[in-house]
């Protein structure tokens, strides 16, 4: 408010000298023109006034009171139009020109600075229709394109500027910029989408590769938290095309979640004896001539093996009990249990992802060699969970009755099966201890003693 005062009292002395100067000229029209230089002092001066008082008070009191989004651009294109109008004000008000003629040259003025700056003044509007759309703001994440894409740093009146993944500035015209399509990750969601793609040979169902390939991607801790597809996309003499796509939280960490996603996908595959496709050539002209035989699914006894819950069968035991069930496929989202169910089957996931229902808000994701549903096994307990097929699923059911005489015969493969289920489940324990009404000084190992007396006895 000083700094205005001053102002005030240095325009009145300005004017006052002028004034007296015009005085001591002998000049018959010299009341007329002081009278004309002071119109213009005031309206200069009542100019800078409604400049400040709008800059500094009138503008951020309506983004506080109103909550209203004033963007930095609009206020400079208003402040540029008041300019004008004193300008025009000055020129046709004051001196007394003739308007025609200022219309007249204005319009040749522009005309000609448009054609020799049409660059420029089309960033400008560009950069103008930017800011009043809100079709990005600094920070975003942003590609054009399909080519170029980039964090934005800064919006100018010309340009925009980029830093890509590579650490790399790029400034891009606001004009080009505008006449492309625009891919803006950095508004709606929290999360975006990167995807790649991946060639699998032809004799391996689609559906087969969907659900391996899901189970790789809800294994990695980033993927499964927002979103995880995998579809087929093309053929070719090389193998199906595969687009594989999951939910991303930190674009500027896409190459470093990328490549750990992709190596979590080659030992998924490889865990399967699957192999990405070598693609077309030689190759595949011969792979294409020989006889197409699909592998649904790997061998019975390989998904036993992986699990950990047969560690210490031998061969031999291992083929009676894949005598026992035939894999039976879910499809993804269908009901496997309900909790409250009674029964007492054993399943064991041979390929896909299950999800277990804990409470509302928490779940357990069970993988490709895990088991689920012991506690019901062992001691013929209601169903503590709902379980649900996260992928398509191929499982393995076996029943009590099915698995007694065999594991009768084989009472320490038993013994170490139940020792690992009581040892990865603190819920199995409690219920067991609950069950069989043990004391609080009871062991572990006491427990499982028991428990194999008591499924060998039943």
């Amino acid at each position: 408010m000083k700094r205005i005062i001053y102002l005030s009292l240095f325009i009145s002395t300005i004017t006052t000298i002028v004034a007296a100067i015009l005085y001591l000229i002998p000049n018959p029209n010299q009341v007329v023109w002081f009278k004309k230089g002071t119109e213009i002092l005031l309206l200069m001066f009542s100019t800078w006034i409604l400049l400040r008082l709008l800059n500094r008070f009138i503008w951020p009191g309506i983004r506080e009171n109103f909550k209203l989004k004033i963007s930095h651009l609009f206020i400079v294109i208003v402040n540029i139009l008041i300019v004008f109008t004193l300008v025009f004000v000055i020129t046709v008000g004051t001196l007394g020109l003739d308007v025609n003629a200022i219309i007249t040259a204005s319009g040749l003025i522009t005309a000609g600075l448009a054609i020799a700056l049409q660059g420029l003044v089309g960033d400008v509007a560009a950069s103008i229709i930017i800011d009043l759309d809100r079709l990005y703001k600094i920070g975003d994440w942003i590609k054009l394109d399909d080519a170029i894409e980039g964090k934005i740093t800064d919006i100018g009146w010309r340009h925009t500027e980029l830093l890509t993944l590579t650490n790399t500035k790029i400034i891009i015209n606001n004009g080009r910029v505008l006449a492309t399509a625009i891919q803006n990750f950095g508004q709606g969601r929290a999360w975006a989408v990167d995807e790649f793609q991946i060639s699998i040979n032809h004799d391996i169902p689609s559906h087969r590769v969907q659900r391996i390939v899901e189970t790789a991607l809800h294994r990695h801790s980033t993927a499964r938290q927002f979103y995880a597809e995998v579809l087929a996309r093309t053929l070719d003499a090389g193998g199906v095309n595969y687009f594989v796509r999951y939910g991303l939280a930190n674009q500027e960490q896409r190459w470093q979640t990328r490549h750990s996603i992709i190596d979590a996908l080659r030992q998924e595959l490889h865990a399967y004896d699957l192999r990405i496709s070598e693609g077309l050539g030689e190759y595949g002209i011969v792979r294409g001539n020989q006889p197409l035989v699909e592998k649904e699914f790997s061998e019975q006894q390989q998904h036993l093996q992986r699990s950990n819950l047969f560690q210490g069968f031998s061969d031999h035991q291992l083929q009676k009990i894949i005598a026992l069930s035939r894999p039976t496929f879910v499809p993804a989202a269908t009901p496997i249990i309900h909790k409250g169910d009674k029964d007492r089957a054993l399943y064991i996931i041979g390929e896909g992802t299950v999800e277990i229902l804990l409470t509302d808000q928490q779940s357990r994701l069970l993988y490709s060699g895990d088991y689920f549903g012991e506690q019901g096994f062992l001691l013929g307990k209601s169903r503590t969970a709902d379980v649900i097929a996260k992928t398509n699923v191929l499982l393995y059911r076996y029943s009590k009755t099915e698995l007694e005489p065999i594991l009768k015969l084989y009472p320490d493969a038993l013994h170490q099966m139940l020792q690992l289920m009581v040892s990865r489940s603190k819920e199995m324990e409690e219920a067991i201890t609950q069950s069989q009404q043990t004391s609080k000084h009871e062991t572990l190992e006491e427990i499982i003693i028991k428990t194999v007396k008591e499924f060998l006895s039943a």
